[in-house]
């Protein structure tokens, strides 16, 4: 059972089964009007370079919050179906999730 879902997710974000994830998230970016229709998968290649380097450069030693992704990628990095485009590419989603402020009843 488990590879019979492997294949299904493989193929429901990928149906043309592509080789290079990086196309297979771009054509799945495509599919749901994520991205611009001349947006390609070098261009997001790039931007994953670029992000990858702006974010080892501060040294923080912590995967970055999908907050602090925002502007560097031609897509919202928090929309659940870019999320299930890069998931099932299997491109990491090296972000951490946004915690709201802890609520704390009496101050």
């Amino acid at each position: 059972m488990l590879n019979v879902n492997e294949v299904y997710q493989r193929q429901h974000s990928n149906p043309a089964l592509y080789r290079n994830p990086s196309e297979g998230v771009v054509d799945c970016l495509h599919r749901n009007n994520l991205v611009k229709a001349l947006y390609t998968a070098k261009e997001y290649d790039e931007e994953n370079c670029r992000f990858d380097r702006y974010w080892n450069d501060r040294r923080m030693g912590r995967a970055p919050t999908i907050a602090e992704t925002h502007g560097h990628f031609s897509f919202d990095y928090s929309d659940v179906d870019a999320a299930t485009c890069l998931a099932n590419n299997h491109e990491a989603m090296d972000v951490q999730e946004c915690k709201p402020p802890e609520w704390k009843l009496f101050g």
